[in-house]
């Protein structure tokens, strides 16, 4: 800078990482902002969240108030690292669709997208950049993650399918046996005999009419 000279004040630069994962209960996300800020004051940043996101925890070590679905940051000079996280409404359990619209203008946006095993999501948007999973800079958390790049305006809609789900066997009787026995004052009783191969039941039920003792 030079003394004397008019001080220009030049906008925040952002570089936005966006972490969205789908689930058969939920559609979490994760947005990771950095900011530099290159002015000797505080300067603001504005978040308009335009995806229907639930904000559930903020993690800032700046100042902010939030407004509805407007967050409002003020940003010291220097680099800053601004975390949300929460869960988008209308998620794969309502609807088979979902849309994702970039909350603020940044120089680069990075969109990860990645799906529980029993969802498959595919990706409707036409003309969008795809990439690397690893080239968002974000850690790949679940198999078969989408990575993307957008551009100022752009948004990315996809559509859910859902997977039929294995179901897998509690436990397996290979044998039973059953003996009774006959007394003579007419009173039966019985006597089970039961092998049974636990395959990761936590618990085993009997479905049984008497009583057994």
């Amino acid at each position: 800078r030079v003394s004397g000279a008019n001080s220009e004040v030049l906008p925040p630069s952002v570089t936005a990482r966006y972490r969205i994962t789908l689930a058969p209960d939920a559609t979490q996300f994760s947005y990771q902002l950095t900011v530099w800020n290159p002015n000797r004051s505080h300067q603001p940043l504005s978040l308009q969240l335009r995806s229907g996101e639930l904000v559930q925890k903020v993690d800032a070590a700046v100042r902010f108030e939030p407004t509805g679905n407007q967050y409002r940051f003020e940003l010291p000079p220097g680099e800053q690292t601004i975390r949300l996280s929460g869960t988008l409404t209308g998620g794969a359990t309502t609807t088979a669709h979902g849309t994702f619209r970039p909350p603020l203008a940044a120089a680069v946006h990075y969109l990860l997208l990645e799906s529980h095993p029993l969802l498959r999501p595919a990706v409707t948007t036409e003309h969008v950049q795809r990439i690397s999973p690893t080239e968002t800079g974000l850690d790949v958390l679940l198999r078969g993650a989408q990575g993307f790049a957008l551009r100022a305006g752009d948004s990315l809609t996809w559509q859910v399918l859902r997977l039929e789900a294995i179901h897998s066997t509690s436990f397996a009787i290979p044998s039973a046996s059953h003996t009774y026995f006959l007394s003579g004052d007419g009173q039966v009783l019985g006597e089970t005999a039961l092998h049974i191969d636990n395959q990761g039941a936590p618990a085993l039920t009997l479905p049984m009419q008497g009583t057994p003792s």
